[in-house]
């Protein structure tokens, strides 16, 4: 009996390392949560969910949100609402997400902010055009305030480059 016992425990350990490989081994990916997104009086929030962080370094998730700003930040959007925010959060279980068809959703019986102690990252961007024609963006509580020009809609469109100069 303590030979079977020995046996079922090493078969129960070699199926979790293996399915922690097969999990550090799968790209990660983002998706929008388009309705778990809000606009309130002009501000708009999307909420972003990314898979497979789970032995993922934090420099990755961090390119790999850098690479999706670039991809799908529109200068227009700033400039069509005074206040625009990007929310990060890994995949957890209890999001009760759905995925199909290379979208996900986010069940209606769930809210959103119920997890905003997981979250990866925030990025905001304030534009006043009436007051002086900038833009303000924090990024995780550092805030940077820039004009609103096209030699910067790198630093818009990609704040993670404000940090670097």
């Amino acid at each position: 009996m303590k030979k079977l016992t020995g046996v079922f425990i090493s078969l129960l350990v070699v199926v979790w390392l293996i399915s922690n490989i097969i999990d550090a081994c799968r790209p990660m990916r983002i998706y929008p949560m388009p309705n778990a997104d809000v606009s309130v009086r002009g501000q708009k929030r999307e909420n972003i969910v990314i898979l497979n962080t789970k032995w993922k370094s934090k420099e990755s998730i961090l390119s790999l949100i850098e690479q999706y700003n670039c991809k799908t930040m529109s200068i227009d959007t700033v400039r069509k609402y005074p206040i625009f925010c990007r929310v990060y959060y890994p995949e957890k279980k209890a999001m009760e997400l759905t995925i199909l068809h290379d979208s996900i959703a986010f069940l209606p019986s769930a809210d959103i902010d119920a997890y905003n102690e997981y979250q990866l990252l925030g990025i905001d961007w304030g534009y006043n055009k009436e007051r002086d024609d900038s833009i303000w963006i924090d990024v995780n509580s550092k805030s940077y305030h820039i004009p609103f020009d096209k030699a910067h809609y790198p630093y818009i469109r990609n704040p993670f480059l404000l940090g670097r100069e």
